[in-house]
């Protein structure tokens, strides 16, 4: 692995969500890691403030764009070796990948790292969900090296996401886990020179009860 890191040392990386959001930021964290590991990164961010002054700060090149832009999108993959998408949890999930599979194939590109929040399936009980299945769908079509990362929860507004079960069956369903395996995880497999086509991982941590999820919160 540190021979693949050192030679694409000088290949840039796109990640998207560079600066962080309102319901994760592993897009910052993964930004840092590569940074970090000396690997040059292009920081997709939707404006400049203090957050992606952080980064340029630790040598991050930053581009302002919009993921729903096409002509942004491919200025911003012009020239990279990896991408690294993820697109937070609002509309515009299908549109954003339709464009980025469009760019990312009309540059070369033969790494794209796509990160996904909980259950990707065509039979999945959310359109969230049902999305995440028809994205990975897109990527695969457009032959860009895609590997599909289906992980845990990383927001912290678990009062809206277990309200339904909480309420009629007094349970809490969620895959818990730490951003500790996922942020190494993307950095690595974004320097490898390709990607196998149709690698889908399920990166969720084993079951906890409430003692365990209390005693977690606690700390």
């Amino acid at each position: 692995m540190f021979e693949e890191i050192v030679n694409m040392a000088n290949q840039t990386v796109l990640v998207t969500g560079a600066s962080g959001g309102r319901q994760g930021q592993t897009g910052r964290h993964v930004s840092e890691m590569l940074l970090a590991r000396g690997v040059p990164v292009r920081a997709f961010v939707h404006r400049s403030d203090e957050r992606s002054g952080r980064l340029r700060a630790l040598g991050a090149e930053l581009f302002e764009g919009d993921l729903l832009d096409i002509h942004a999108v491919q200025r911003a993959v012009a020239g990279v070796s990896a991408i690294y998408f993820a697109y937070p949890v609002q509309d515009g999930l299908l549109d954003a990948t339709a464009i980025m599979a469009v760019a990312a194939r009309s540059a070369g590109i033969t790494r794209l790292i796509d990160l996904e929040m909980l259950r990707s399936s065509p039979d999945a009980p959310t359109p969230r969900m049902r999305q995440n299945y028809l994205s990975e769908q897109v990527f695969e079509w457009a032959e860009v090296g895609a590997t599909h990362l289906r992980a845990t929860v990383f927001y912290e507004n678990l009062r809206a996401l277990v309200r339904s079960s909480l309420a009629s069956q007094d349970v809490i369903r969620l895959p818990w886990g730490s951003g500790c395996t996922i942020i190494p995880l993307v950095s690595r497999l974004s320097q490898k020179p390709s990607g196998p086509y149709n690698t889908a991982w399920n990166e969720t941590a084993g079951s906890h009860d409430e003692h365990g999820a209390q005693s977690t919160f606690a700390r």
